[in-house]
């Protein structure tokens, strides 16, 4: 990787500041898409090459009005190849080998405008906003271009019986362009010493989706009921649209059937797909399409906490949040075949049309508690949070179970555990020795079973045994500590600004890596009278070595079924310096 940053600002008047920067960041990858279950012959190169140029101008314009204005154009190129050109063999959750199908480039150029206002008059604060962002792009990107062949089990690969072959062919040159903007003002008033209530309204418009009024209110209040000051309630709220990402769009541009078309034939033979006899079936070409009523997704939001300081030195919070979700992306087949096994259409095969019909549903609570003792150097904080997280699609394009029966989709959110505890200490051993530990717990994620069968007919392997929902097992909980050690000295007197009050000029610079970022931005104490300052530090990520499972199989038919197939990172130890001047 090669990353170049160059900055420049200037002072168009006493008060208003002109900014500007490049940044140019090129970066080279191999052997990318190799673990889990796919082999070293499945690797795949990308080439990243990304240019950003951006301007800002800000300063007060009055007495009472400040302004902020920002430009960014973005041009960004991506290129994909395969080590190997061959097709694809995927046996489900045992093995992938063959070639990754990685072909093409994605060009992209894009502009960012946005302007911000803030006004204030009295116990009012007033921020106002506008937001426009256009996409041009260029893309010819193949996958699957030699072929899929998908076998349910070892055994039926021992046999040479895959269940279906698949290949995408065609033309896959795109080009389009999307805009998108969004328009707001809010309002900050402090109706008294112990009261602020927050109020703005926001809309977003979006080109390629068909919905025009996209109203999002927003709220929120601040209060602090009692004389001492001790206790505070915050309650807020509003509305939130999600943007159509232009790599859907795209999808549906270039698998429409006409440029690209995904061909399937079901028992086919092996080596060769078209020789599997009288029981194979081709099915005609699919495509992606967007519905003709898609709209932005929407999420409502509403949270209260409370925050209680016991002591100068101790504290309470507690807070609830609740998220619903509606008009959510999902894909649908709108082709399946029906109980009959029959397809509405049965001149052309899988349409997986991109829909506004999926939801989420949300619920958290959590109590957290700090400690600080600033004359000892000493913090720290832990938190419990309770999580219930459920959903009925996992994205634009990924189908259910069961195109004609969406309400059997609803189930937890894949990956996200119902328990988090995590906790932090730092402190200060002797003089400037340094010490930080954080610890981090979870319960066991859900996942999904299937039986690793096509049985309802769509050419999809994700249907679930009778009676089983969606993300119905979870796996084994997971820990981890991390910890940091760091002795800072220092030598030198400190400069002092041209007022006087002895704050450095330049912040710290750091090399080296951590094992933990969050300890690592903490960084060490000590020596802060000194002109340069010298930290020697070590941290240590998953200290213990604790195997923490992940990648559980829920295929029925593989050979790891409920059991993980892989990991996270083992104990890592970084050494390093980091100096300020």
């Amino acid at each position: 990787r090669l990353h170049v940053t160059g900055r420049l600002d200037h002072a168009l008047t006493k008060s208003h500041l002109l900014r500007s920067s490049l940044v140019t960041a090129d970066s080279d990858r191999r052997n990318l898409g190799v673990g889990n279950f796919d082999l070293d012959d499945r690797a795949y190169s990308r080439r990243t090459r990304d240019r950003i140029l951006r301007f800002s101008e800000s300063g007060p314009w009055g007495r009472s009005i400040f302004a902020e204005s920002r430009l960014q154009l973005r041009w960004q190129s991506t290129g994909s190849s395969s080590v190997l050109e061959a097709p694809t063999v995927k046996v489900l959750d045992a093995f992938t080998s063959g070639g990754a199908q990685q072909a093409g480039e994605r060009r992209a150029t894009g502009m960012e405008l946005a302007t911000d206002v803030d006004w204030t008059r009295g116990r009012h604060a007033v921020r106002a906003g506008l937001l426009v962002e256009a996409g041009w792009y260029r893309s010819d990107t193949w996958t699957n271009y030699l072929g899929t062949f998908t076998f349910t089990s070892l055994a039926d690969f021992e046999a040479g019986r895959p269940a279906n072959w698949t290949r995408r062919g065609g033309d896959p040159r795109v080009t389009f362009s999307q805009w998108q903007a969004g328009i707001y003002i809010q309002d900050d008033w402090r109706v008294r010493q112990n009261l602020t209530v927050s109020a703005g309204l926001r809309q977003e418009v979006q080109t390629n989706l068909g919905d025009r009024l996209n109203l999002a209110p927003r709220f929120g209040i601040t209060w602090s009921p009692f004389t001492h000051g001790r206790t505070t309630v915050r309650a807020g709220g509003g509305i939130f649209y999600e943007w159509l990402d232009a790599e859907i769009f795209e999808q549906t541009l270039r698998v429409d059937g006409v440029h690209q078309r995904d061909l399937v034939v079901t028992n086919p033979g092996y080596p060769d797909p078209l020789g599997g006899g009288a029981a194979q079936e081709i099915l005609p070409g699919g495509k992606y399409v967007l519905s003709p009523d898609l709209v932005m997704p929407t999420r409502v939001l509403t949270n209260v906490g409370v925050s209680h300081r016991f002591l100068p030195t101790f504290s309470l919070n507690v807070s609830y949040s609740r998220s619903r979700g509606y008009d959510r992306f999902r894909g649908r087949n709108i082709n399946a075949p029906d109980a009959s096994g029959n397809r509405p259409d049965p001149t052309i095969g899988t349409v997986t049309q991109v829909e506004s019909t999926a939801g989420f549903r949300g619920d958290t609570i959590s109590a957290g508690i700090n400690f600080n003792v600033p004359a000892r150097r000493m913090f720290m904080f832990a938190n419990y949070a309770w999580m219930r997280q459920e959903n009925d699609a996992d994205g634009a394009f990924s189908l259910p179970a069961g195109s004609y029966d969406l309400a059997a989709e609803w189930g937890p959110v894949t990956g996200v555990p119902r328990h988090m505890v995590s906790a932090m200490l730092t402190t200060s051993l002797w003089k400037n020795l340094r010490v930080g530990v954080n610890a981090i717990a979870r319960s066991g994620a859900p996942y999904n079973i299937t039986t690793g069968r096509d049985d309802n007919g769509d050419t999809v392997f994700n249907d679930r045994p009778s009676g089983v929902g969606r993300n119905s097992a979870r796996g084994e909980g997971m820990w981890d500590v991390s910890a940091r050690v760091g002795y800072t000295f220092g030598f030198g007197d400190r400069p002092v600004d041209a007022g006087g009050t002895g704050t450095p000029t330049v912040v710290v610079h750091r090399a080296g890596g951590s094992g933990s970022d969050l300890l690592g931005a903490l960084g060490g104490g000590g020596a802060e009278d000194k002109r340069f300052r010298i930290e020697l530090f070590a941290t240590a990520s998953n200290l213990f070595n604790v195997v923490n499972s992940t990648g559980y199989s829920g295929v029925m038919t593989s050979p790891f079924f409920l059991q993980p197939t892989a990991a996270m990172s083992g104990r890592r130890i970084d050494v390093g310096l980091r100096m300020g001047f």
